[in-house]
């Protein structure tokens, strides 16, 4: 191989500007294969016309996820180079929400290595996201608590805390509440 593995993860509320992205990969000459993958905004989600969304991140631990997820995919597809860029804040529809590009021996390594990127990245990443829809309603799709009423409306604006002096807490969720994994509000 070239050269070692290299990483890049990307927390922005800036739009994503994928030339860029591309023309800064590194050009290994022992990896032939690249795969990227660029998430939309859809203008529709289960049914509802979505008319912008906003995404919310603990940065800190989402941050720190990316990494070990990047890491992890790395070493078991043995990718040379992988980078992740995720977006934060208010996004309209047909924006570029995320990026990744991978960098791999063959081109088999490089699509499941972003492919597990971008599952891993649903599934675990603290990054969660609030639909607005065209006929004026709004949502925190994929979470289960919502779906079943089980929480209040602005159960979502009062998880994170200030941090607390007396705990030295980052305030990331009042661990009083009990999330079960399906509370995860990323789609």
């Amino acid at each position: 191989m070239d050269s070692q593995f290299i990483q890049k993860v990307t927390l922005q509320e800036s739009p994503i500007k994928v030339s860029d992205l591309r023309s800064r990969r590194p050009n290994y000459g022992s990896y032939g294969g690249y795969a990227s993958f660029e998430g939309i905004v859809r203008d529709t989600n289960d049914g509802k016309r979505v008319k912008s969304l906003y995404y919310e991140c603990y940065e800190t631990m989402a941050r720190k996820e990316l990494i070990r997820i990047v890491d992890l995919v790395g070493v078991q597809y043995g990718v040379g180079y992988a980078e992740v860029v995720h977006r934060t804040g208010a996004l309209a529809v047909g924006e570029l929400a995320v990026f990744i590009q991978v960098l791999s021996v063959h081109r088999r390594e490089a699509f499941q290595a972003c492919m597990s990127i971008i599952d891993n990245l649903k599934e675990t990443v603290p990054i969660w996201k609030k639909e607005y829809y065209l006929d004026g309603s709004e949502a925190w799709p994929r979470c289960e608590g919502c779906r079943q009423g089980a929480h209040s409306a602005d159960y979502h604006q009062k998880r994170y805390l200030k941090p607390d002096a007396k705990t030295k807490s980052e305030g990331f969720i009042d661990h009083d509440v009990k999330l079960p994994a399906a509370d995860k509000i990323y789609s």
